[in-house]
């Protein structure tokens, strides 16, 4: 398995986002397959409109705070949910593994380290 720090190769990321050409989808990958890109921005409809309300009365760092959990906790249902379509062979349960890696290693180049209460 590949490490968290390291960068992914690109054949991984085509895999597993699809290949972009000028601004244009060519091959879908397994986001687009299993429609998790669906499930992530439809779990992610009312806890945003909370994130508004949450503004305007707390804390702006525990509101982000908040916010950056619920985006985690999309990202990883849509993975869950994603991974259902992959068969039980051990290509498909490698490609989970490198899946989730991958996933861990984008949420904390974007959220930072998860934080375990």
């Amino acid at each position: 398995m590949v490490s968290i720090g390291m960068k992914y190769p690109s054949a991984v990321k085509e895999e597993i986002i699809g290949r972009w050409e000028k601004g244009q989808l060519k091959k879908p990958g397994w986001i687009i397959h299993t429609e998790a890109d669906i499930y992530f921005w439809s779990a992610l409809d009312v806890p945003f409109q909370e994130f508004i309300v949450r503004l305007a009365d707390q804390d702006g760092d525990q509101v982000v705070n908040w916010w950056r959990e619920r985006v985690r906790a999309a990202a990883k249902g849509a993975f869950d949910k994603a991974k259902e379509y992959a068969h039980e062979s051990d290509r498909a349960h490698r490609a989970v593994v490198e899946g989730r890696g991958y996933l861990r290693y984008q949420l904390e180049q974007m959220l930072g380290k998860e934080v375990k209460v």
